[in-house]
Parts: C-alpha cells; sequence; structure tokens
C-alpha cells in the first residue's frame, strides 16, 4: 500500500515526465530573469547544485541551441551536413553494392533476343529511396571511377548498366576470400562496361570455347561413363 502511494506520489509530482516541458519552461524563464518565477521556483532552481566545479550560473539551453543553430547558418554552404543528403548519400553506396551483388540477374546474356531480362527489385531506386529527382545530385561513387569521386546519380547509374548489366554477367559475391572479390571487382568496374577494344580478341575467344567443346564431345565418346569436368 506505502509502494503504491509513493509511486502515485512520483506520477503526480512536479518532476514528472508529463510536466518536465512546463518545468523546462520557467527554468529557461528563471536563467533570463530570476524574479519572473513563482518564489517556491525561484527557491527551487537556486538550490540546484552548480554544474562541475563552477559556481557560474547554468545557461539558457535556448540560447545554446540558438547559438549552433546560427553557427551552421554562418558556415559556407558547401560545409553545411543535409541530414537528407547524408540518408541519400548511404542509399548511393547500397544501390552500387546491389548492382555489384545482383546485376547479373539482369544481364542480357541472350544473343538471340528471345529472353527479357527479369526485373531486379534490389536495382530500382526506389528500393533504396532514391528517385529520378536525384540524377542531378552529385554523389561519392567510391572506387568506381578512377578519376573523380561525386559524380552526378545519372552517370553511377549509367555506369552500373554498363558494367554489370551489358551482355557480360559477372557473379561473385558468393566467393569468402575479399581479396579476391575486390581483384574482380577492380578489373570489371575498371573496365566500365567495355573488355574488348578489337573484334580479333572475340573471334579467338570463339575458336578456343569450339575447340574446347570439340575436345569435350571427344573425351564423352572416348570414354563413356567416366566421371569428368566441362565447362
Amino acid at each position: 500500500m506505502q509502494d503504491s502511494v509513493m509511486r502515485q506520489m512520483w506520477q503526480t509530482g512536479h518532476l514528472s515526465g508529463g510536466n518536465a516541458a512546463y518545468v523546462e519552461e520557467l527554468y529557461e524563464l528563471w536563467l533570463q530573469d530570476p524574479q519572473a518565477v513563482p518564489d517556491a521556483w525561484h527557491a527551487f532552481f537556486s538550490d540546484l547544485p552548480a554544474a562541475g566545479h563552477s559556481n557560474e550560473r547554468d545557461r539558457s539551453h535556448a540560447a545554446v541551441r540558438q547559438y549552433f543553430v546560427e553557427l551552421d547558418q554562418r558556415r559556407p554552404a558547401a560545409n553545411r551536413v543535409d541530414p537528407d543528403y547524408e540518408r541519400k548519400q548511404i542509399q548511393v553506396f547500397r544501390l552500387i553494392d546491389a548492382y555489384r551483388a545482383c546485376g547479373f540477374r539482369r544481364a542480357n546474356t541472350d544473343p538471340l533476343g528471345l529472353e527479357v531480362p527479369a526485373a531486379v527489385p534490389e536495382l530500382a531506386l526506389e528500393h533504396h529511396g532514391l528517385s529520378a529527382a536525384d540524377f542531378s545530385v552529385s554523389f561519392n561513387a567510391g572506387s568506381l571511377f578512377d578519376d573523380k569521386t561525386f559524380v552526378p546519380l545519372s552517370t553511377i547509374c549509367s555506369r552500373l548498366e554498363k558494367i554489370y548489366c551489358g551482355s557480360l554477367g559477372a557473379e561473385f559475391f558468393h566467393i569468402p576470400q575479399e581479396n579476391q572479390r575486390r581483384w574482380l571487382q577492380n578489373r570489371l568496374e575498371s573496365a566500365g562496361g567495355q573488355y574488348t577494344s578489337d573484334r580479333q580478341s572475340p573471334t579467338e575467344l570463339l575458336a578456343r570455347l569450339t575447340a574446347a567443346e570439340g575436345l569435350e564431345k571427344y573425351l564423352a565418346a572416348k570414354y563413356p561413363g567416366t566421371k569428368r569436368f566441362g565447362l
């Protein structure tokens, strides 16, 4: 019974959470003019211990907040921290990682064009809280570009599409060794989606693949039933 009475007193006391805003307002008023509050509150606030080892009266919290607001406004616009921009910057990094991990699922690997690449929700701007309205905003692209760091979002998306959603799909995020993943990532992104510079390289690659397939067919006919690993 005594415990419930004590709890009721704390809940209805002038320092309870429901009255915090009112008490803070009185305290701010007292800091500006001690005579502007009732005598009981003046005595209560006067008995509060000083902050630290200083005997000075506490400063107005509203004045301190206003000071930092004005300080931020006096800073150059380029140095101000925009919370909305910072949030979108994090989402851009997540978008880039999504292309690295899932871009191959939308790669155009059908040379006959019979299959339409499936939609990948992780690659949609809306999935990361971005939109076409952010295309003109420059973001930090990390290591995606060799010669520049801050580039428009439209340029970032265009480069990601060329690298990971072209005619070559790269699936490498399942590799447990980080140094191997980094090596593949750097090789892919440094090429920027342009993996061949002439027509000779694809022709030589096709010739080697054809020869390898011919060898596999020969081995399958020569040694039927034998376990082997093909391309």
